[in-house]
């Protein structure tokens, strides 16, 4: 038999009534402490003890202060209260190891609910939403038969999560097998390139800003055919031919600015977004003379002006901002939304959007000077960045899908972020520009190798992570309001306030 306390046999054996051995010098110590068990935790007096007889040992001479048995008598007492020690500590671990165990399941349990309530709330405001913004259009004004608002549908459906989990892949895959080419321009020709033709009478006089410069590169019988879509503040669009940089077509498309413009894929198509709270979709068709733009569908989307549109990877979709503080998730084919977003927390509006090369998050910026990522598919915010003061003008991921680089209305600076991290890893500072403060447009070439920035009337070419400056381009009177890179960075189209577009070629 052995002491419950010590773990060893006992000399002076003990049984309790709560039916465990004892050392009786140890157990007497412990209720002269404690007063209980000390494994049942029960109260226990030295009268509850009962000695075990065994066979009588011989005891020895009492020993002298300074004799070696009187210091094997004292280490056996440290002994003894060490084990005591001891013993109480692993109760006290035991008990605490519990206690956590207990702890962490209650907290999970608690996240977990806690999680469901925010989930159940955030579909009862967008179902809210829903009820308003379709309440409100039953009382509003009467549209024009091809204008369609369509709010009741609150979450995405199963088979456009599908489509874009299935393109999200599809593009990863092939990205991260993706090399800079070889016939991408050195920087030594892009700070060699000068303005080599311009078109200057885009727009009316009286509204003169080109506000959008968008390219799309398409191999057609075997040519490859480089369109330009601009579009400006006298509400017209036009498609400009880059080899012989004259006007392919053109058309008033709004009756207000148009803010954003973007191509629908490879196709003949895009779509148009303006002050008029109105987003309109475009074909080219051809003509006698060459071609002509077609409006085909319209939606009224917003109860403000909308300040940008951004075609979904799949070209299947398409997300608009507006001034009202929601995006909306429209189906491209028919023209309607799929599903409206605002949330109570952001009130301010809505200033440019952008979504994620792989099509699974959308940037929005916003009056606040707030940068927010959200989860398409979910409608959840990811992520949000501040750093900036005025509205964010600008949002640019790289092709690489790791960087994203803002700017703002009043910021003489472009800050560059790490979506892996979510952290800004370097902020680009800008020369000063007397009277004209902040970033109309920042953009990465399709190699994310280079970055341009347009300010004031200047555009500057960077090597992204060196962050050397290229090349300044000062060929235009009035501020740039928005640019692009041509395939490969060997040649850069720019568009600015005053009626004009420029090429800038090797």
């Amino acid at each position: 038999m052995f002491c419950a306390i010590s773990g060893e046999a006992p000399q002076e054996p003990v049984f309790s009534k709560t039916g465990y051995v004892f050392e009786k010098r140890l157990i007497i110590k412990y209720l002269a402490e404690k007063g209980v068990c000390p494994i049942t935790n029960e109260e226990m007096t030295e009268d509850d003890l009962s000695p075990i007889k065994s066979k009588p040992l011989v005891k020895p001479r009492a020993p002298t202060a300074t004799s070696v048995p009187n210091a094997l008598l004292s280490l056996q007492n440290e002994f003894d209260a060490v084990m005591l020690e001891t013993f109480e500590l692993k109760k006290q671990f035991h008990e605490l190891q519990n206690q956590l165990s207990n702890a962490l399941y209650e907290n999970d349990a608690a996240k977990r609910v806690i999680a469901r309530i925010i989930k159940e709330r955030d579909e009862a405001r967008s179902r809210l939403q829903d009820f308003k913004a379709s309440y409100g259009e039953k009382n509003a004004e009467p549209v024009q038969e091809n204008e369609e608002m369509n709010l009741e549908v609150d979450t995405l459906p199963a088979v456009v999560v599908s489509r874009i989990d299935e393109k999200s892949e599809e593009l990863s895959a092939t990205r991260r097998k993706r090399k800079a080419p070889e016939t991408l321009a050195t920087a030594e020709e892009i700070s060699s390139l000068q303005e080599s033709a311009t078109i200057k009478t885009l727009n009316t006089a009286k509204e003169s800003a080109v506000n959008t410069v968008e390219l799309q590169v398409k191999i057609e019988d075997g040519e490859t055919r480089e369109w330009l879509l601009t579009a400006g503040a006298d509400g017209s669009a036009s498609v400009v031919d880059k080899s012989s940089f004259k006007v392919v077509a053109s058309n008033k498309a709004h009756k207000k600015p148009v803010h954003s413009a973007k191509w629908i894929g490879n196709t003949d198509s895009f779509l148009t977004a303006s002050a008029d709270e109105t987003v309109k979709s475009w074909t080219l068709e051809t003509a006698k003379n060459g071609y002509k733009i077609k409006g085909s569908q319209s939606l009224t989307a917003h109860s403000g002006p909308v300040v940008g549109v951004s075609v979904h990877p799949t070209n299947d979709y398409f997300i608009t901002a507006g001034e009202d503080a929601v995006w909306n998730f429209a189906d491209l084919e028919r023209f309607e939304i799929i599903s409206a977003v605002s949330t109570p927390e952001i009130t301010a509006a809505y200033s440019t959007i952008q979504i994620h090369p792989d099509g699974l998050l959308l940037g929005t910026g916003s009056a606040d000077s707030i940068i927010r990522l959200w989860d398409i598919k979910s409608k959840s915010i990811a992520a949000s960045f501040t750093g900036h003061t005025g509205a964010i003008s600008s949002i640019a991921f790289s092709e690489n899908g790791y960087h994203v680089a803002t700017g703002s209305t009043k910021d003489n600076f472009v800050k560059f972020w790490d979506l892996r991290k979510l952290t800004d890893f370097h902020t680009l500072e800008l020369p000063h520009t007397e009277g004209l403060a902040g970033v109309p447009s920042v953009k990465f070439d399709h190699s994310g190798k280079y970055v341009g920035v347009a300010y004031g009337n200047n555009l500057s070419v960077y090597v992204v992570k060196k962050w050397s400056l290229i090349s300044t381009y000062e060929h235009h009177l009035s501020p740039v309001t928005d640019f692009t890179f041509g395939p490969d960075a060997k040649y850069i189209v720019t568009g600015s306030k005053e009626r004009k577009v420029s090429i800038l070629t090797a």
